[in-house]
């Protein structure tokens, strides 16, 4: 179908040919992890066999929350505190395999969003404005199987494909962002001699995705920025020692291994002006698979 107008376009359209990655409930948290570095995905459902069901999502955000329980540093659950994260810390302390069921959306920042394949794209772009980073394209017939995982990224991405198709998207696009007032969100900074699990720590309890790293010290700046993904740097063959280093250290050798992985150097940061339009910032997003940039 031809559809003139960017509205009405279902989200089934979005999630083609997409092979979903799913974890099993009874997985160990840290298996849970490596799923999450080797397929290059920082999010999957939780399906649970026995109810043939799932029964929530599991991202980097609740990999972070569940270390800080486990290190006793996540003052954010102490008041809330339910049988399944007393069971977590029970396992953890005991030095026993915690089943990823048990740190379903442990952060509260990632619950198991689910839409049907005709929900429209402008449906789907107002509930990521209310902070929803993804949501599941599930079957009408009861949503026992999932057809996709629609992100951000993924709008992004078929949105500068599209900008000069749709006429009130060009219009819009060719709009700066200070125009549209979207230079205005408040930046959660970092300094670059603070410790990884500080840092990791303020994501969490600000509800954010990243931090920008600055060294005032040195009057340098913005140096780098530290993300929740940027976790999977700590797990990977067990550098949990990277946790007691500093924001500057990890930035460094994120750098190192992006450029080793993509075979080119890679800048620090993505960054624009209030002057950029939409369509350079969409564009930029979407080259560089960013999930942010500083403006």
């Amino acid at each position: 179908t031809d559809y003139s107008d960017w509205t009405l376009i279902p989200a089934r359209l979005l999630v083609q040919h997409q092979k979903v990655i799913q974890i099993d409930s009874e997985a160990p948290i840290e298996d849970a992890c490596e799923l999450l570095i080797e397929k290059g995905i920082s999010s999957a459902p939780i399906y649970d066999a026995a109810t043939q069901a799932y029964i929530g999502m599991f991202d980097y955000r609740d990999l972070i929350t569940y270390l800080l329980v486990v290190l006793n540093r996540a003052d954010s659950l102490a008041p809330q505190q339910t049988l399944e994260v007393r069971k977590l810390i029970h396992k953890a302390a005991q030095m026993q395999q915690v089943p990823v069921r048990l740190a379903a959306d442990l952060s509260a920042q990632n619950p198991f969003y689910s839409i049907v394949p005709e929900t429209t794209l402008s449906h789907v772009v107002a509930i990521f404005g209310y902070g929803t980073h993804r949501m599941a394209v599930v079957d009408e017939d009861g949503g026992r199987s999932i057809e996709g995982i629609l992100s951000q990224s993924t709008v992004i991405k078929f949105l500068d494909s599209h900008l000069d198709k749709f006429a009130p998207l060009r219009d819009l696009a060719a709009r700066t962002l200070q125009d549209l007032r979207l230079a205005e969100t408040a930046v959660y900074t970092v300094n670059a001699s603070s410790l990884v699990l500080d840092a990791m720590r303020a994501m969490v309890e600000y509800g954010v995705t990243s931090l920008a790293v600055v060294d005032s010290d040195e009057n340098a700046g913005l140096v780098g920025n530290i993300s929740l993904t940027d976790i999977k740097y700590v797990m990977q063959k067990r550098k949990h020692h990277f946790l007691w280093r500093t924001c500057l250290d990890l930035v460094r050798f994120a750098h190192v291994e992006r450029g080793a992985q993509d075979g080119e150097d890679r800048v620090a940061v993505f960054c624009v002006s209030p002057t950029s339009t939409l369509r350079y910032t969409i564009g930029l997003l979407a080259a560089t698979k960013a999930h942010r940039l500083w403006v």
